[in-house]
């Protein structure tokens, strides 16, 4: 979705030209774009959420033990990078579903709730793992926060997604663990390394100061660090305990800059740009789980 579900959110847009609107909002109007078949975005609705579940199946859900429908309390695994990754794209995808039903705003928030749910229900029959309904909340909330947006014109805050190799112990326990979790090749590494991402929220600098560039924009930022297992870094492989306790995880909060792309215009391109971060030095706070807090100042942020 990263890489793909973006691209026709920016046919959403036009260009403002009325003076009494505001520079930093968005028009609901969709003239000039040409109107799909009516069958077209109900089609693609039921073809996307039943080719995920299909696909999810067959390349993940059925390599594990299924049970009964169950529930799972998963809010403290991975420092929250999972919550925060399922506020990233309920909005990405409901602006996705907007530009399908350009007239019917108020479907698209429903449908990205609905298509993100086929991996909550999989994973209610999932013996390993269970009904999350803090993933389901986590859902919700971006939808809202992007249905907030069409229906109110507000062109800001956006959502961003980063990522950067993260550095591992070179312990062979560690490397071998982090390619269960994470996976080997890079695709499924940009995906699932909750080590390597981070998601950003990005607002115009010019809302501080008046004279700053259009295109610039302030952006807080959230990401971990040495994470190794849902909830703490000890697991278990072949009847054997691995106990990483020593290595610490910690939490990054960032803060830094970015770049509004839509200010170079409203094609496709732009709106992709849009969605991932732009490197920028920053400034990093990172909290160790005892309470200690370190500041340090990067030259690159992802």
């Amino acid at each position: 979705m990263i890489f793909g579900g973006n691209s026709s959110w920016g046919q959403s847009f036009v260009q403002l030209s009325a003076p009494n609107i505001p520079s930093d909002t968005l028009s609901d109007s969709v003239a000039g774009r040409r109107k799909l078949p009516v069958w077209v975005p109900w089609a693609t609705v039921i073809g996307v959420h039943t080719a995920m579940g299909i696909v999810l199946y067959v390349t993940w859900y059925r390599n594990y033990t299924l049970t009964r429908f169950h529930f799972f309390d998963d809010l403290g695994e991975w420092l929250q990078m999972d919550k925060v990754g399922h506020v990233y794209s309920g909005y990405w995808m409901a602006w996705e579903y907007r530009a399908l039903f350009p007239d019917y705003p108020e479907f698209a928030p429903w449908f990205s709730v609905l298509s993100m749910s086929t991996i909550e229900i999989l994973d209610g029959f999932a013996k390993k793992w269970g009904f999350s309904v803090w993933d389901m909340l986590s859902n919700m909330a971006g939808a809202a926060l992007a249905y907030w947006q069409f229906r109110t014109g507000a062109r800001y805050p956006i959502l961003k997604w980063g990522w950067f190799p993260p550095s591992y112990p070179p312990d062979p326990d560690v490397q071998r663990r982090v390619r269960k979790l994470y996976g080997e090749s890079l695709l499924i590494r940009l995906l699932k390394d909750y080590n390597a991402q981070s998601y950003w929220v990005a607002v115009p600098v010019r809302w501080a100061w008046r004279g700053a560039p259009s295109w610039l924009l302030v952006t807080l930022g959230y990401s971990a660090d040495g994470v190794l297992g849902g909830f703490e870094n000890v697991w278990t492989e072949d009847g054997r305990v691995y106990d990483y306790r020593w290595l610490p995880r910690t939490r990054q909060f960032f803060l830094s800059l970015d770049v509004d792309w839509r200010v170079f215009g409203e094609k496709q391109i732009f709106t992709f740009l849009n969605s991932v971060r732009v490197p920028f030095p920053g400034l990093e706070a990172r909290v160790f789980e005892d309470g200690r807090v370190m500041w340090y100042l990067r030259w690159v942020v992802m």
